[in-house]
């Protein structure tokens, strides 16, 4: 399985040296394109002037804490589950695991905003590993009592390609959420799981909430235009 390299910028981190919640997500992007490049299937790019790989759900295992200037990573296609088409993660770096996570997208179609659900791919499927790293959910399903921390609107520089807020700013939202200690405390951070729910698009109104149990801080984005929940992240510890 061929191996790639991924430089860790020093943005990637914050004031204690731990990497930003959207680093994780980051990571991982930045390993799918590399993986994808020679194919027909893009990350971040209209396939075939008419479909694009959506975010659905994504599961993060920390093994270590990361705190190098690069990383190994594989990837691979994970098979599928109606709809959504599984991937797998691993970093690593001489031999040591720091990360596994697995994902599940949806092919858009980018003209009628609606999930492909044919039994064929409109292009050349990847080869399947059926090897599989973490225990990953399609949707978030539990019920928690938030508390709303902040309000914001989606601006022009929340877009991406595809007229939607980009993935990674829902990491950048919750993560401004947080508190000081919890900033602090995310060194010990053993998961994230991340659910795309509704996309946003421009001018939207969102609140921010969050819940803590246990071990396991539970963060939420609410679409106020279109009272849909938009984003939820859970992190524990």
């Amino acid at each position: 399985m061929k191996e790639y390299l991924l430089d860790l910028d020093s943005s990637y981190f914050n004031q204690y040296n731990s990497p930003k919640l959207s680093t994780y997500p980051l990571l991982l992007s930045l390993l799918a394109t590399k993986h994808l490049k020679s194919t027909d299937q893009k990350v971040g790019a209209a396939i075939q002037d008419k479909y694009a790989w959506v975010l659905t759900a994504m599961k993060i295992d920390l093994k270590a804490p990361i705190d190098l200037k690069e990383l190994l990573g594989v990837t691979w296609y994970g098979g599928s589950r109606g709809p959504f088409y599984r991937r797998e993660y691993q970093l690593f770096k001489d031999d040591k695991v720091y990360l596994e996570a697995a994902s599940y997208s949806v092919l858009l179609d980018l003209e009628t905003r609606k999930v492909f659900r044919g039994k064929n791919l409109p292009f050349e499927e990847l080869p399947l590993n059926e090897t599989k790293l973490v225990a990953l959910k399609t949707s978030f399903r539990e019920t928690i009592p938030f508390y709303e921390v902040y309000q914001g609107k989606v601006t022009n520089s929340d877009l991406d390609l595809f007229n939607h807020v980009n993935n990674l700013k829902y990491s950048e939202i919750c993560y401004d959420a947080l508190t000081l200690e919890e900033v602090k405390a995310l060194k010990r951070l053993t998961s994230i799981d991340l659910y795309f729910q509704k996309e946003m698009k421009l001018a939207d109104l969102y609140s921010v909430n969050k819940a803590v149990k246990n071990n396991k801080i539970y963060l939420n984005i609410i679409n106020l235009t279109t009272n849909t929940n938009s984003f939820t992240m859970v992190l524990e510890f």
